[in-house]
Order: C-alpha cells, then sequence, then structure tokens
C-alpha cells in the first residue's frame, strides 16, 4: 500500500498503519523504511510529550537495525541461521 503511494488519511489509521511499517521493516532490517515510517509518525505525533520514551525506543530500534542489530528469531525461540 505503501509503496503504491496510498496512505492513511484519518488520524485513527496512521498509527497503527505505520507501527505496523515499523514492525515489518525492523523482520526485514530494512532501515531506511524504519526511517520513513519513523518520519510520518512523527510528523502527525511528534508534538506529543508524552510519547519521548515511545520515540526513544524506535530510535534505540533503528540504531539495531542500523548496526546489524539481533539476529532474527523463528517463532519457537531458537535463533535462525
Amino acid at each position: 500500500m505503501f509503496k503504491a503511494g496510498r496512505e492513511p488519511a484519518a488520524k485513527g489509521d496512521i498509527g497503527p498503519f505505520y507501527d505496523l511499517m515499523l514492525e515489518y521493516a525492523e523482520a526485514e532490517k530494512d532501515a531506511a523504511l524504519f526511517e520513513k515510517a519513523l518520519g510520518k509518525l512523527r510528523e502527525n505525533f511528534g508534538d506529543n510529550p508524552r510519547m519521548e520514551k515511545y520515540w526513544k525506543t524506535q530510535e534505540d530500534r533503528l540504531a539495531k537495525i542500523k548496526g546489524g542489530g539481533e539476529e532474527k528469531k523463528d517463532e519457537g525461540g531458537g535463533e535462525m541461521k
């Protein structure tokens, strides 16, 4: 949807849409996509002072992706190679 240029317009849909993109980008270790989604979230919710802890957490996640991060794990909790 995002690649096709379609994005949610309703404020209530923006958070869940881009949160899902963050999850996908992290799973794929796609730092560029993670940054785009995080940027969209900041555009819409960056002025909320209660979100400071959230922004810090997302920046930490992004740093892990850029630095190679942790190895992916399968659903059983074991590491995938």
